[in-house]
């Protein structure tokens, strides 16, 4: 704006003097109309420079670290005559209420485009915080604050993981819940049909479904499931420490589900439930369990239910809890 200013400030002194060494007419109406300009053009860009808003877009709430993020802003009036330029300022702030950066785009039409970086894993949110919006010369402008905002979750990279957990489900006859890719010897629950061997037991054999197709089909039984293993993960004002802690998590989560090795996940008091265990089946169950973490974080577990293993991820090694 300053050096706008200067730049017809300047313009204006030379056809100020022009009319004084001249004492001329056409030299005093170029500096009259040049004034006449200035001050028509800041009156009518006034009611934009006013009430004109900006809007705050990204196509991803979720992203990687590291990935590049795509921002776009829209200049939001229905007047006819526009700002000559806006600029936006914005910041961008992680779940502990801190101002991780702070950056500026400018809007010389319509539409603009910003690309930002995200380093560290976590829950982020980008909110607009002043707009300068400029008269059609660009020499005056109107500090107005936005409230406009966006929220991501920044996940962490998938990493080969060394660790291996020990298989804590195993056979119990008192259980009601059963391994679901695991076969096992409780009949009482029928975990899949498959051929007769030679080697089967004759009373194991589904005769009903025997005689619908024709051959015989043997019954392998359930493996019920006396307890899974618990995971939890601690999240604190630590981005580098945080980094190592998701990504081991994320990554010996994911290598479990390929396994087929049922788990939990501990989560922290969220919302209005408090600290409780949440069973993983997929990797869609698994992302809804970081955000949760994400959002709500935490140096300490309270509450959690007794008599359990928890396998607690610090940085870059598992430590074993009993409750």
């Amino acid at each position: 704006m300053i050096k706008s200013l200067l730049k017809y400030v300047c313009v204006c002194l030379l056809l100020f003097g022009l009319w004084s060494l001249t004492l001329g007419y056409f030299p005093f109406l170029l500096f009259f109309l040049f004034c006449f300009m200035i001050l028509f053009l800041w009156l009518v860009s006034l009611n934009a420079m006013y009430h004109t808003q900006v809007s705050l877009h990204c196509d991803e709430h979720i992203v990687n670290r590291n990935e590049h993020i795509y921002l776009t802003f829209r200049r939001l009036d229905d007047l006819y005559i526009h700002c000559g330029q806006i600029n936006v300022e914005y910041e961008i702030i992680d779940i502990f209420h801190q101002c991780v950066s702070v950056k500026k785009v400018t809007l010389l039409d319509e539409m603009a485009m910003d690309m930002l970086t995200l380093p560290h894993c976590g829950y982020y949110t980008i909110r607009l915080k002043v707009l300068h919006c400029y008269d059609i010369l660009r020499c005056f402008s109107h500090q107005s604050i936005s409230h406009e905002s966006f929220s991501l979750y920044v996940f962490p990279n998938y990493k080969q993981v060394s660790l291996s957990l020990l298989e804590t489900f195993q056979e119990h006859y008192d259980a009601v819940e059963y391994a679901p890719h695991h076969g096992g010897d409780d009949y009482s629950e029928i975990y899949e049909l498959r051929n007769y061997n030679e080697d089967d037991s004759l009373r194991h054999i589904h005769w009903k479904a025997s005689l619908k197709k024709n051959e015989l089909l043997v019954k392998v039984g359930s493996q019920p499931i006396i307890k899974r293993i618990t995971i939890a993960v601690l999240y604190q004002e630590n981005d580098d420490y945080n980094d190592q802690q998701f990504d081991l998590f994320y990554s010996l989560c994911q290598d479990l589900l390929k396994r087929h090795v049922p788990f939990e996940v501990l989560i922290p008091q969220y919302l209005d439930l408090p600290v409780h265990n949440e069973y993983i089946a997929h990797i869609d169950q698994l992302k809804d369990v970081l955000k949760k973490i994400m959002k709500t974080p935490v140096d300490h577990f309270d509450f959690v239910e007794k008599h359990q293993n928890i396998y607690m991820i610090q940085g870059k090694k598992i430590e074993v809890y009993q409750s």
